[in-house]
């Protein structure tokens, strides 16, 4: 209930904004809408980041690293590489995609939880785990 009514809030003074100042009421709808829905989705992939998680990092411990390659970049590279020198050309191509390291971690928390999480490198997750790293 308290979270409906949060909504409606939310709704109603939109609706006063935009019979207000309908430029601002639609650049918040444009631009507001998607950046919420964007933080909703990322909060709910990534349960850390939601603010229900009380649970704190004690430790962690790397259980692997991985490398994926981005579709994206490894196709567009063959057919550049396979434009400019032919068939070798797209293999070296799609050898130089862009990769994405993924290291897998193993999560303890304060009450007593643990978690495996993969997490790509250089993320702030990341900089959080390798914090807490426990030394062997």
């Amino acid at each position: 209930m308290k979270k409906f009514l949060k909504v409606l809030g939310i709704i109603a003074s939109w609706v006063l904004v935009t019979v207000l100042f309908p430029p601002l009421g639609i650049g918040i709808l444009c631009i507001g809408l998607p950046v919420w829905v964007l933080m909703k989705i990322i909060k709910n992939d990534n349960p850390h980041l939601a603010r229900k998680s009380k649970r704190r990092v004690v430790k962690t411990i790397i259980l692997n690293t991985s490398q994926q390659a981005s579709v994206g970049s490894t196709v567009g590279r063959a057919v550049v590489g396979d434009f400019v020198a032919g068939g070798f050309g797209a293999v070296v191509g799609a050898m130089t995609g862009k990769k994405k390291t993924i290291t897998r971690f193993l999560v303890f928390f304060d009450d007593e939880s643990q978690e495996v999480v993969d997490v790509p490198d250089g993320s702030i997750l990341y900089g959080e785990y390798v914090n807490r790293l426990e030394m062997k």
